[in-house]
């Protein structure tokens, strides 16, 4: 089973990675930069989640997501989360 995480470089999201992929999973882990790294997981760079955020190809043999990504800064920050979140469902 092919599990994506979202906001996997995070404090939960480095646990839950590591969690799933000792319990046998296939773990990506979508993150905003190349630069960041996600360990035992394969790294799927998406760039911000947003109402804009193309998930087609990143979802493409996945059967499960999780999403914990969250943005405390900017403007509306939990309001562009929302859009964010609302493509991945629409692209399943």
């Amino acid at each position: 089973m092919k599990i994506l995480v979202t906001g996997a470089n995070g404090f939960v999201g480095k646990f839950l990675c590591a969690e799933l992929h000792s319990q046998g999973y296939a773990v990506s882990a979508a993150v905003r930069s190349s630069s960041s790294l996600v360990k035992n997981a394969e790294m799927v760079t998406i760039g911000e989640i947003d109402g804009d955020t193309d998930w087609i190809d990143t979802l493409n043999g996945v059967d499960v997501v999780i999403h914990l990504a969250v943005r405390t800064i900017g403007d509306r920050p939990q309001l562009q989360l929302l859009f964010g979140a609302y493509r991945i469902v629409a692209a399943l």
